[in-house]
């Protein structure tokens, strides 16, 4: 939930009813201003095209820069430049503060789809969440349509802008899922109007016209309907543990490996490392059989806390090669490289079975540790195939650069990270046990359908 509100927020800021004109002339300086920033700063630029392909698409879109565009038009022709090159962490970071849509965004003047759905798959999506005055639509109901078109071809045109590694599309439908109000602004209608056409819980087919809500109405009534929804006061922490000693099972939930702190209960904070230290030593005094590391929408963070995690689990007593990693660096001495390796750690190592639960929310360094997890660690991936792919990444450092005239932002990786896997036949991390979610899963807590199925599994063995 808290993950939502950060990528709906982080794409709020872009809006604005008063939009800036501009010449061509001025998109050609940016547009090109973008290539170079591209071919002089990131390291996988021509991993999944050549520089022919890059060319020629380069010089095909440049060639149709001969009328003015809103900065919001040109917002959708660099991301359509973007998306090809197969590279989810290189992606558009809004605009800068020279652009006048972040004080459009404070004026309330922009609006967006007032509900808030999830996509199962390309032409599935349920309605999770309603903050419009429509009271009449039941939490879930299927959306089947929005001003006619059917909601699997608003996805579709959606899609075109949205990055993702090579042809992974449970990233796709992930991020599609949670920014659908803002992106079908941007990339389907600007209407204020929405006649939306649903299915009930008796399968009969419904219609309500809905006006859009500011962006900050929908951020403030989505976050205290959820709220209400799974009847708490305040959500639970990204970083977590549970233990199921019945089946010997421990549960570490990591949903960010971005440096963070979390309540004790004493008064207190603890810190990541210190809290997964914590469940290894709970799990080696119990002498458990099985650890979950739930992944699950977590979209990366530290390489550092990968390592360490990691070291809890690998099976080996040698040092193990995790990755290679190459990056230019702004000073005289050039590229850097740099290999990375991982020891087995002496106190409180885990030696049974590791099961990773995934989904399409799960991403950067999240795919890294769910790759060195199945190669190192024997570990058993659960869940639905996360965003990333298994063979390495762009990542590391970042520089994002604004573009002069539309003060557009991209976030440009710097390096170029290529993982050691030593398993044959070792081609993706797609589910050794699929467990597909259930759209109850976003109304309760206690429903988390994917963890009690592999618990179950578990219980079995």
């Amino acid at each position: 939930m808290k993950q939502s509100l950060i990528i709906l927020f982080s794409l709020f800021f872009l809006c604005g009813s008063a939009q800036t004109i501009l010449q061509p002339d001025q998109l050609k300086e940016d547009f090109k201003q973008l290539k170079d920033e591209l071919q002089k700063r990131n390291r996988g630029l021509y991993l999944f095209q050549t520089e022919e392909e890059f060319e020629e698409r380069y010089h095909s879109i440049f060639s149709q820069l001969n009328e003015e565009q809103s900065d919001l038009e040109f917002y959708s022709t660099v991301k359509q430049f973007l998306v090809p090159v197969g590279e989810r962490h290189l992606s558009v970071a809004g605009f800068g503060k020279k652009s006048d849509i972040p004080e459009q965004f404070k004026e309330k003047n922009y609006k967006v789809f007032p509900l808030s759905l999830r996509f199962f798959n390309d032409s599935t999506a349920y309605i999770v969440r309603n903050v419009s005055q429509d009271s009449t639509i039941q939490l879930p109901s299927q959306i089947l349509s929005v001003n006619g078109e059917s909601i699997a071809e608003s996805r579709k045109k959606i899609a075109q802008y949205i990055s993702k590694d090579k042809n992974n599309t449970t990233w796709e439908n992930w991020e599609i899922s949670y920014t659908f109000p803002t992106n079908y602004f941007f990339h389907v209608d600007t209407t204020s109007t929405f006649l939306v056409e649903w299915k009930d819980s008796l399968n009969q087919i419904q219609s309500s016209e809905l006006q859009a809500v500011s962006t900050k109405f929908y951020r403030d009534s989505l976050n205290q309907q959820s709220k209400n929804l799974l009847g708490v006061d305040s959500f639970l922490p990204s970083l977590r543990t549970d233990y199921y000693p019945d089946i010997q099972t421990g549960y570490l939930k990591v949903g960010t490996f971005s440096e963070q702190t979390v309540n004790d209960n004493e008064g207190g904070f603890i810190t990541y490392k210190e809290i997964v230290k914590r469940f290894f030593r709970t799990v080696d005094e119990h002498q458990f059989d099985s650890v979950i590391i739930d992944l699950r929408n977590n979209t990366g963070g530290q390489v550092d806390h990968v390592q360490y995690l990691l070291s809890f689990i690998v099976k080996h007593e040698n040092e193990q090669k995790l990755y290679y990693t190459e990056r230019k660096r702004q000073f005289w001495w050039g590229d850097t490289n740099y290999e990375s390796t991982v020891e087995k750690r002496k106190r409180y190592h885990f030696d049974g079975d590791v099961y990773i639960l995934t989904n399409g929310g799960s991403y950067s360094a999240s795919v890294m540790i769910t790759t060195f997890a199945k190669d190192l660690a024997d570990a058993t991936i659960a869940g639905i195939e996360a965003g990333g792919r298994y063979d390495g990444t762009t990542a590391g450092r970042f520089r994002t650069v604004e573009l002069d005239n539309s003060h557009i932002r991209v976030r440009i990786p710097e390096a170029s990270f290529d993982y050691y896997v030593t398993k044959n036949n070792f081609t993706d991390i797609s589910p050794d046990i699929p467990i597909q979610p259930r759209v109850e899963d976003y109304f309760s807590y206690s429903s988390d359908y994917q963890l009690q199925e592999l618990l179950r599994i578990i219980s079995r063995q």
